[in-house]
């Protein structure tokens, strides 16, 4: 995760994560978040705008355009090098 992002919402990158996916399991057979992408969730959550919505969800290795009315996965975010 960028130092950017850190510093916009300074919480733990596994808390962030964690957050983000119970949120997104209670919430996301609402008709609001039906058939619009996950970082406007994100959005809505932490009240960010669009992009670092978008870096957020990319940092926990989910697809920021992928229809947030699906399913997420709680996987391992990929190694850092």
């Amino acid at each position: 995760m960028s130092d950017e992002i850190k510093d916009a919402w300074p919480m733990p990158e596994s808390r962030q994560k964690l957050m983000i996916f119970n949120a997104h399991t209670k919430l996301r057979l609402r008709l609001k978040y039906k058939h619009v992408p996950l970082w406007s969730f994100v959005s809505d959550l932490t009240s960010h705008g669009s992009g670092y919505s978008a870096a957020i969800c990319r940092a926990n290795g989910w697809n920021p355009d992928q229809d947030a009315g699906l399913k997420l996965e709680l996987t391992p975010s990929p190694a850092k090098h």
